[in-house]
């Protein structure tokens, strides 16, 4: 099932005459979500994010009451489903330069992933590797979930390939760094780590994307005190417990770093709520 509103309006095919300035140059962002029994999860997080990521773009934003309208809608053929809402500059002609004050805006409904239609099937004890290609360090872009994701399509390829190789044992995730050497992130959500005495997770101030379960999970404060700054791959192989997380799939925990069992591959018990 696959079907797509733009502005509102529920459309069979999409307009060609001229093409999206987010097809064309990436020029938006977007954030995704889940509905559970019709209701989007933590929506006051996504339109937050998608508020801020619009402002820091220059880019006009549906009003609050037409994006819920619309999942409504969206909601009447899929009561547990994924949503994503897409933001972008609008339709134009050749050339970078924006039409002033005008945007699209695009919702999309998906079916849930197999694995992720309850929380008894979401998989826990993860074993991951790390990617060869680092993220770019750009700070005016970093945190943001922009349209430019030609990076995390690599990415994902990567992972691919690693999970048909002979040599792969169950890779289920990678974990990225930028081209400092610093953690960012995994192929598929952001990192938390507990070194014994504090949690932790890289700050993202110069690449990777600021999920919305990150937020949640810093907002609530649900582990205490997170430090957030710039950290080698060393501080997260020495780690007692790790996780990642995010909107689709909530929290997972990590069992393995590159084959080396993590002493403790239990999810911490302030983190099982992101799902419900």
């Amino acid at each position: 099932m696959q079907k797509t509103w733009l502005n509102g309006e529920l459309c069979e095919a999409l307009p060609t005459t001229q093409l999206d300035r987010g097809l064309q140059f990436g020029d938006g962002h977007f954030t995704t979500l889940r509905l559970s029994q019709s209701k989007p999860l933590w929506w006051s997080y996504h339109y937050q994010r998608l508020q801020q990521a619009s402002a820091h773009l220059n880019l006009p934003i549906p009003t609050e009451s037409s994006l819920l309208r619309c999942i409504a809608e969206a909601a009447t053929h899929a009561s547990d489903a994924i949503v994503k809402i897409i933001i972008t500059s609008g339709a134009s002609g050749r050339g970078y330069a924006r039409v002033p004050n005008q945007s699209n805006w695009y919702l999309t409904l998906s079916d849930l992933p197999p694995q992720a239609t309850s929380t008894k099937t979401i998989k826990q004890q993860l074993q991951l590797g790390q990617t060869k290609l680092q993220l770019a360090c750009q700070p005016a872009l970093a945190g943001l979930k922009t349209l430019n994701r030609l990076e995390q399509v690599l990415l994902a390829n990567e992972l691919s390939a690693q999970q048909t190789s002979d040599t792969a044992d169950s890779i289920d995730d990678l974990i990225v760094c930028d081209t400092r050497n610093y953690l960012c992130e995994s192929t598929r959500g952001n990192l938390f780590w507990y070194d014994g005495q504090q949690w932790h997770t890289p700050s993202l101030t110069q690449a990777g994307v600021a999920g919305v379960a990150r937020q949640v999970i810093l907002t609530e404060q649900w582990l205490g005190k997170v430090a957030q700054g710039d950290y080698p791959l060393a501080a997260l192989l020495s780690a007692q417990q790790a996780f990642i997380c995010n909107s689709v799939f909530g929290a997972q925990s990590i069992a393995t770093i590159n084959g080396v069992a993590l002493p403790d591959a239990t999810l911490p018990k302030g983190v099982n709520g992101l799902i419900k």
